[in-house]
């Protein structure tokens, strides 16, 4: 249901009134004339976000009524101080009525118009949203933020709370939202008051506190994202990032033919070759290729089953979208969202018209996409994921364990676990065909293993082609074809000495691996957590609790010439790497301490805070001589005590070492 125009009048009126007071109090949006840049509704969710934070501001407008509106307005205003912003699930539509769950019960909400609703990502999911009541209405008012597809539990833990609450029955009264909104709003100041800590200690000269302070989960993500965003319309960058994907052309909507024609020669011969569509002599004219081509696509659907197995999330996911709706335009996309959607050439093109970007599947392909079981194709991906991040997390913590290990700890966590064969064979696949390379495949005494990427013979490649280019061993043999493209070629290695040192690093590594199985034989593989299988390894750890405090206090020491939205987070991924990966690995932290500059930071009081949250990680993270225990762990298991925190000795030696 929408609003009359006189109701949109009425709202309009108050609302843009509180934003331009707001405005005027805390100096959001500056007059000058780069701000003026800043698209309309970007900068009026910008001082909308300061209203949500601050809600006595909604009463200091009503107080001093600086716009002089009438009583009825006023009370429109007052009204607004029942809200609820929060993480809601979008459930779709229901009579024309947007459908918001949330704990405190689902909300049938009004919007101004489609476009409001017509930026949310796949139904059902995730968002930041302000529902407020509005003449016994009520009203999902900006800003609305995309936050992903809701996960089955974040649906499961909703819903949970939903019928203790009483409260599953949607409702469209805006005094039962204002009533949900005031014990709403006191139960999160309650928690505010109980998880209150002492402030912290103020960085010392050269340092400053950063902008995401305080800040954590989707909060710190959707900061980020209003940050980049803001930049972007700012600066352009969106435009050309966009510019760069797409295809230009003149007519809209087009056939698939007539987009295969705005491609050029080498995009053209690249589709053919993919298809298996171009004849043996390439020699052919244009147009009867792009006939080739055509054809194959529509007719290949065992190559089409392949392209969406294998194809990346972001592709997929659009294509899944384009099912729904086509086109999609960016033209109203915040940038953060916009960019995460690719082509998927030549099943999805992005076309730019001037200025207009929409993402386009030709009739023909959506025809061919019509058969497709997307929610079985999907499952499907989602299994491949779930073993491959498996093995990404096992490699990386353990270094080295055999596949049967392997599948007893993925299949006790997986909720659709794949049978031991099938296991295997996704490992051989994803091993091939994916691009995180976190893990590899390895054979040792007729037992098939899963190593770490670090521990694989490619990796010891691309050691030896670093050296070769730190030596600058630039000498490449005589009479070598040019033309044809080898390692040595790339390296101009001298290629007897090249080979010497790759022979000699992978016997190193193989000792090495085989040391490994040796010292782990008498102790038993660290299992994993069922989060382990929704993302990669490192990316995981960032989010244990003492990576979190690292970074939670990196932000409020940021180096003056550093970046304040992405320093913490490289600066704490930096740490796990450091600390997983390489030989020395205490040593290696303590060099990432340095070599990012963070060992001034707290002046004489270094390393009693910094140097203990460090060493907390350090104690946290797995090892492979542990076949994936931490020290932490271990000590724990062995002992039957729990973990002490890093003692006064180890700060010390921390101080001494910076």
């Amino acid at each position: 249901m929408h609003l009359s125009t006189n109701q949109q009048k009425r709202f309009t009126t108050v609302f843009d009134a509180l934003l331009g007071f707001v405005n005027a109090r805390l100096h959001v949006i500056t007059r000058t004339e780069e701000d003026f840049a800043i698209d309309k509704q970007i900068r009026a969710e910008l001082i909308a976000r300061e209203v949500w934070k601050c809600p006595k501001l909604i009463d200091d407008f009503v107080a001093e009524n600086p716009a002089q509106l009438a009583a009825s307005e006023l009370a429109i205003a007052r009204d607004l101080h029942s809200f609820i912003c929060d993480d809601f699930i979008y459930e779709g539509e229901r009579g024309g009525q947007g459908v918001f769950a949330h704990e405190t019960g689902v909300y049938l909400t009004c919007g101004f118009d489609d476009s409001t609703f017509g930026r949310l990502p796949s139904i059902p999911s995730s968002l930041r949203a302000v529902l407020v009541p509005f003449e016994g209405l009520i009203l999902a008012v900006m800003p609305i933020t995309a936050l992903g597809e809701a996960s089955d539990d974040l649906r499961r833990q909703m819903e949970a709370r939903r019928k203790r609450h009483g409260t599953q029955e949607p409702t469209a009264d805006g005094a039962v939202l204002a009533r949900r909104a005031t014990a709403w709003q006191r139960k999160r100041l309650e928690r505010q008051r109980t998880t209150s800590a002492p402030a912290p200690q103020e960085p010392a000269a050269g340092y400053h506190v950063g902008a995401l302070a305080g800040l954590s989960g989707h909060a710190r993500t959707r900061a980020k994202d209003a940050h980049y965003d803001l930049i972007a319309h700012e600066s352009g960058l969106h435009q050309l990032l966009m510019e760069a994907r797409s295809i230009s052309t003149t007519i809209f909507p087009i056939s698939l033919r007539e987009c295969l024609d705005v491609l050029d020669e080498d995009w053209l011969t690249s589709v053919a070759e993919h298809l298996d569509a171009l004849p043996h002599s390439s020699d052919i004219p244009r147009e009867e290729l792009i006939e080739l081509i055509c054809t194959r696509l529509t007719t290949d659907r065992q190559q089409r089953d392949e392209a969406l197995m294998w194809c990346e999330d972001a592709q997929f996911d659009l294509l899944r979208r384009l099912m729904r709706t086509n086109p999609i335009s960016f033209t109203h996309m915040p940038p953060s969202l916009a960019l995460k959607l690719y082509p998927m050439i030549p099943y999805v093109f992005i076309l730019c018209e001037k200025d207009s970007f929409v993402a386009w599947m030709p009739p023909e392909v959506q025809t061919l996409m019509r058969e497709v079981d997307f929610e079985n194709v999907a499952h499907a991906r989602r299994r491949l994921d779930e073993a491959a991040h498996a093995a990404d997390a096992l490699a990386s913590m353990c270094g080295v364990l055999s596949v049967d290990a392997a599948y007893e700890r993925y299949r006790a966590v997986a909720a659709d676990p794949f049978d031991r064969e099938h296991f295997e064979l996704a490992l051989i696949e994803m091993e091939r065909c994916d691009t995180r390379d976190s893990y590899a495949l390895w054979t040792h005494d007729d037992t098939k293993l899963v190593i770490s990427a670090e521990l694989s013979d490619e990796s010891a490649l691309a050691r030896i082609v670093r050296w070769s280019y730190a030596d600058r061993i630039i000498k490449p043999p005589e009479g070598m074809d040019v033309h044809t493209p080898t390692l040595v070629d790339m390296t101009g290695a001298d290629e007897e000495e090249f080979d010497e040192r790759l022979d000699l690093e992978l016997t190193h590594l193989d000792a090495e691996r085989r040391v490994l199985v040796e010292q782990q034989r008498d102790l038993s593989p660290h299992a994993l957590k069922p989060q382990m299988l929704s993302q990669d390894f490192v990316d995981y750890l960032v989010e244990t609790t003492p990576l979190r405090e690292v970074r939670a206090y990196v932000d409020r020491h940021i180096p003056d010439d550093q970046d304040d939205y992405e320093f913490a987070d490289t600066f704490a991924r930096a740490l796990v790497v450091s600390a997983l990966f390489e030989h020395e690995p205490y040593d290696d932290v303590l060099d990432v301490v340095r070599l990012f500059g963070m060992h001034h930071c707290e002046g004489e009081g270094y390393p009693h805070t910094l140097g203990r949250l460090v060493t907390d990680v350090f104690n946290m993270l797995p090892r492979w001589d542990l076949n994936g225990w931490s020290l932490a762990e271990n000590t724990a298991r062995v002992t039957g005590r729990p973990p002490t925190p890093a003692s006064p000795l180890v700060a010390e030696a921390l101080k001494k070492a910076s």
